[in-house]
């Protein structure tokens, strides 16, 4: 499998989304991390999550650990395994994404709820797949803003099959007509970068909680971008925070996020 480099188009990186980011919790890359528009190989990814609580310019608070919340997953309902894996990836958004202001815009979507988060049911790589597709088709037919982050609980555990379907629904976007319409982000546990290590702080930009796949309207993330010179200055921005925060910051925020 091709490790491939999302570039900061849409900043990737991912993990792109309008001014209102409409996470689909079917989750990668709410989304919206400003990142380096690393959508497979032209993602926008956008990570700016932040709570209103603990958002301070240079101070950054961990989210707080949600006591009770962590029964075994075995022992819980498909509802409430659901809500568990939405309120994780929300947590993410506000402490990650719009805590360290990773994306832009990401507040402002959130503000006015355009993130819309979407786990999925699907039982296999191929379903989970057929259903990113169906949203992409779906956003593409309305004229909504909203963004939409699809995450998945127990699917594509491993990186490099992540990748391939990432890859896979990235070229699909092409086949439907759809680019320049909408982007593809992608978020992982264990995302790495083509030239990075493994251990590389700046994976740590487009790391989630579970598997995502976060698609975002083209005409929204131009919109963003307007307010900057060069786009890319998001991307190398993101990158010295999270090198500045340092691996074991960035890590434990997400295990955070996900307890």
């Amino acid at each position: 499998v091709r490790l491939v480099k999302v570039p900061m188009s849409n900043l990737a990186s991912a993990l792109l989304v309008p001014v209102a980011l409409s996470c689909v919790l079917v989750i990668t890359d709410a989304f919206c991390g400003a990142y380096r528009s690393h959508l497979s190989p032209r993602e926008l990814s956008c990570r700016d999550r932040s709570w209103n609580d603990y958002t301070s310019n240079n101070h950054i608070h961990l989210p707080r650990r949600q006591p009770a919340l962590i029964p075994l997953m075995a022992s819980l309902s498909s509802d409430q395994r659901r809500a568990m894996v939405s309120e994780s990836t929300m947590s993410w958004i506000k402490s990650a994404v719009i805590g360290l202001n990773l994306c832009p815009w990401a507040k402002s979507a959130l503000k006015e709820g355009l993130i819309d988060i979407k786990v999925s049911d699907a039982p296999d790589a191929n379903s989970l797949m057929n259903e990113v597709v169906g949203n992409i088709e779906e956003m593409a037919d309305s004229e909504g803003r909203e963004t939409r982050i699809i995450v998945t609980e127990c699917l594509l555990a491993n990186f490099a099959d992540y990748n391939k379907i990432a890859n896979t629904i990235d070229r699909k976007i092409d086949q439907m007509d759809c680019r320049g319409i909408i982007q593809l982000a992608t978020f992982h546990p264990q995302y790495q970068f083509a030239d990075a290590e493994e251990d590389d702080v700046e994976n740590w930009t487009n790391r989630s909680p579970y598997p995502m796949f976060h698609l975002l309207r083209e005409i929204e993330i131009e919109e963003a971008l307007e307010d900057y010179d060069d786009p890319d200055e998001v991307w190398q921005r993101n990158m010295r925070t999270v090198k500045e925060k340092g691996k074991c910051f960035m890590q434990q925020l997400l295990d955070r996020c996900k307890s």
